[in-house]
């Protein structure tokens, strides 16, 4: 749905719900700019006229009170838009906005089935048959989950006139399944319905309200946050109307957050005779309470499954190589208004406004150009994604001045940029493509489904975004494998800028390394493993390469301390709005040097976070947090030995909320393969060897290269062999020169009870601080009957020193004192 439509879509639900079902007159140049739009051309003219007819919207000459068209009406002129109610129109594809009715179109669906997908037909057909209530459809990212779950639950469910209750979590994925239950009403999949219509209504924050849920609507589709909210609505006025009820759980693997399980409860326990299916890619999450939580709702064994490895095995698909490429483009919060940072924080794409900052970086699309031509060979085809109409433009051209075979494809007439573009020009441009007489082709997001593009082996990510819909929709382009007539091998390369963790936006890699089923598929473990590890060192490899930035204490560690041990995975449930959750994949790396510093704060996490939480059943506030986070960072990670790399405040925040919402640590992932990277032995290779220049040449060539081409530094270093070379020759100079790297011997502190009173607090072990702040508000209690301070509170209090250190104060209970934290960062270090 484009951003015209949702506000068309919007306006069309607004002057439904009025009171004379029609807006107060203006000029029609305002409603103009607030559907963005400046230049209103032939084109503009038809999608407005359609929309309004699509909606069941007039628009009326106030003067005359005629009814006309977007293009014969005079910009200034006032207007009058009406809502109609004409049920007769059986041509208007809603009525009402948001409860759709949709023709079942004769004769055979166009859109046919994999034999995989055949088989998930069969598996779900038995499955139901014999009185199962409860199944899960795991499909792999980009293998058609939607369509194979939407055409069998017309087949099944809504032929049979059984209910469908299907929710999200997000808005945009509302508008997925709507779109493809509209392009699958076929009398083939429908036939007990044929020459008839099927009932669509949207419930959301951004569609129709509860209120107005319809008993006889034969899908329901919803966000689980708006049910959440009406649930005697969703009862009284759906469950308790209806015998049959299906209930659709999208994205099933999140079904044990506590937005899903009300709502589950509800349906079971309401219906007379129900049915759930759960789709998801990734059926297991790291946490055991989960798995168990998921069993439940669940059958524990999935109905049908197909996983990553076997449709790249089987030629379904292709074997996605992730390439990312930093474009050194960064961005502060100094670059944003605070609207603008308000719009890119809650939107799920970019807002125009910043759009055009990232596009006024020349250098970006330089880069962009450049590196496709350093591997046009590799890369052959490619389909670029830009950020809009302009920088699609700009793209293009640069490709054709660098002797590129390119062209455009971008939806309406482009006369503000000079350049004429129509439905005609568009399919040639895409028929060149298809029949390789093009080398690139560049789109905003005409071609991210729909278009059969087969022998696409390249998908450039231009543009950042943070819907994962959108982005498997780009990365997909890519992926048909030669089954599909495409691509064994497909490249996904994206560009990203440095948003100094402004977003955190959707990472291609993500949609598919978690997706891996690893218990008895130990090479693609080890593969996925190095890849994303790979992914998330290229920071530190690019600081390495930066002369400008000062390495010297990460350049000092011996090579295999940069290489982490392992990480922490998770996924954090973030509230976007009022109707859309996200859902945060969290990494965090742990290094050598750190896992001494994380076991301690796992161990004692219980007791820290209790000082704020006493019932155990509140989610911390952003202060409770921030002082939460200010102790942990004090007690383990401050006094490290070695602290490279810097452990982020994001990293240490993002485990404080998932500890805050499951009341346990995260669950530890090792990094089995690390060994096999420490960079140090092909550096002593060459210097015990002696090798001469070409000589090393070669070596690390042939390391590079690996056997038949199969080579584990590519992986890790996400084929960039700059970082390879500076990496091996930073461990050559400090063997031919120990005396020019610095020794970072810090001397372990020993906690020796006659040198903790010269010690600040932070430096104390755990359990001694622990004793001595009880003792500090015990003997305050004691001392000021009228002002005692009770444990639910203590969280808000720091213990300060009476005398501070600087003016030779101890660290003894006689100078210690409780102070609530604004007032000690005021007193400082004052007496």
């Amino acid at each position: 749905m484009t951003e015209l439509e949702r506000k068309i879509q919007r306006l069309a639900e607004i002057i439904a719900e009025s009171k004379n079902k029609q807006k107060r007159s203006r000029s029609f140049d305002k409603y103009l700019r607030e559907w963005n739009i400046f230049r209103l051309t032939e084109q503009k003219v038809k999608e407005i006229d359609k929309l309004f007819d699509k909606y069941g919207l007039l628009l009326i000459k106030k003067d005359t009170n005629q009814k006309v068209s977007a293009g014969k009406i005079n910009r200034k002129e006032k207007v009058i838009i009406k809502y109609t109610n004409d049920k007769d129109n059986t041509n208007r594809t809603a009525i009402n906005p948001f409860n759709l009715y949709v023709n079942v179109a004769n004769g055979n669906c166009p859109k046919k089935p994999y034999p995989f997908q055949l088989e998930a037909y069969k598996k779900l057909d038995d499955f139901y048959k014999t009185n199962n209530k409860k199944g899960l459809l795991v499909l792999p990212t980009g293998a058609g989950k939607t369509f194979t779950s939407v055409s069998w639950l017309l087949r099944n469910a809504t032929n049979i006139n059984k209910k469908i209750i299907w929710i999200a979590h997000r808005h945009e994925l509302l508008e997925q399944v709507k779109d493809e239950i509209t392009k699958l009403a076929y009398e083939s999949i429908l036939p007990n319905r044929k020459n008839g219509k099927i009932s669509i209504q949207l419930i959301s924050g951004s569609h129709d309200k509860a209120i107005n849920i319809n008993k006889d609507t034969d899908i329901l589709i919803a966000s689980v946050q708006t049910l959440n909210r009406n649930l005697e609505y969703l009862k009284n006025k759906y469950l308790k109307q209806n015998n049959d009820i299906f209930l659709v759980i999208d994205e099933a693997h999140h079904a044990t957050a506590r937005t899903y399980r009300k709502l589950i409860e509800t349906v079971t326990n309401t219906s007379k005779n129900f049915n759930i299916l759960g789709l998801t890619a990734t059926p297991f999450r790291t946490d055991k309470k989960e798995k168990s939580y998921l069993a439940k709702v669940f059958n524990p064994k999935p109905i049908f499954s197909k996983d990553l490895r076997d449709l790249i095995i089987d030629g379904t698909l292709s074997e996605p190589y992730f390439i990312p490429v930093k474009t050194n483009i960064s961005f502060t919060k100094k670059d944003f208004s605070e609207k603008e940072l308000s719009l890119l924080q809650s939107n799920f794409d970019l807002p125009d406004k910043i759009k055009h900052k990232i596009i006024e970086q020349k250098d970006r699309n330089k880069l962009i150009v450049s590196h496709y031509l350093k591997n046009k060979n590799k890369y052959k085809q490619t389909l670029i994604f830009a950020l809009n109409q302009i920088h699609a433009f700009q793209l293009n051209k640069l490709l054709q001045e660098n002797g590129v075979k390119s062209n455009f494809v971008i939806s309406g007439t482009q006369s503000f940029i000079g350049v004429n573009t129509d439905k005609d020009a568009n399919h040639k441009a895409i028929n060149d493509f298809r029949e390789n007489k093009l080398e690139t082709l560049v789109n905003v997001n005409i071609l991210t489904e729909g278009t059969d593009l087969p022998n696409t082996q390249t998908v450039f990510l231009t543009r950042p975004t943070k819907s994962k819909t959108l982005m498997t929709q780009m990365v997909g382009r890519a992926l048909r494998g030669v089954k599909s007539k495409g691509t064994k091998k497909a490249y996904i390369v994206s560009f990203i800028d440095d948003w100094s963790n402004l977003v955190a936006w959707q990472n291609p890699a993500e949609l598919y390394v978690d997706e891996i089923d690893f218990s008895d598929k130990q090479k693609d473990r080890q593969k996925y493993q190095v890849q994303f590890i790979s992914i998330e060192l290229i920071n530190q490899f690019s600081m390495l390469a930066n002369k400008l930035v000062n390495t010297e204490i990460l350049e000092a560690y011996p090579a295999i301390m940069r290489i982490p041990i392992g990480w922490y995975s998770f996924q954090l449930e973030k509230r976007i709005n009022k109707d859309d959750i996200d859902y945060k994949s969290c990494k965090v790396l742990i290094f050598e040097q750190h896992k001494e510093a994380f076991n301690e704060f796992k161990d004692n996490i219980e007791k820290l976070y209790n000082r704020f939480d006493y019932d155990k059943n509140k989610i911390l506030n952003e202060n409770e947090k921030a002082d939460l986070l200010d102790e942990i960072k004090n007690r383990f990670f401050d006094t490290l030995e070695y602290p490279e790399p810097h452990i982020s405040n994001q990293d240490l925040i993002d485990i404080i909320d998932y500890y805050d919402i499951n009341k346990e640590f995260p669950v530890f992932f090792s990094f089995e393969e690390r060994e096999k990277f420490d960079i140090l032995k092909l550096a002593k290779h060459i210097y015990a060897n002696d090798l001469k220049r070409s000589q090393e040449r070669e070596f690390i060539n042939k390391e590079w290269e690996g056997l038949e081409g199969k080579s584990i530094w590519k992986d890790f270093y996400s084929n960039n062999k700059n970082y390879f070379i500076n990496d091996i020759e930073l461990e050559i100079k400090k063997l031919n020169h120990p005396e020019i790297i610095e020794k970072f011997d810090i001397p372990k502190i020993e906690y020796v009870k006659e040198k903790l009173e010269s010690l600040p607090l932070h430096l104390w072990p755990n359990e001694l601080y622990v004793e001595i702040r009880e003792k500090v508000f015990d003997k305050w209690n004691k001392e000021n009957p009228n002002e005692q301070i009770d444990k639910k509170d203590r969280w808000k209090y720091q213990i300060d020193h009476i005398i501070p250190m600087a003016k030779g104060g101890k660290t003894v209970l006689e100078n210690l004192q409780p102070l609530l934290t604004y007032k000690n960062k005021i007193k400082g270090d004052k007496i």
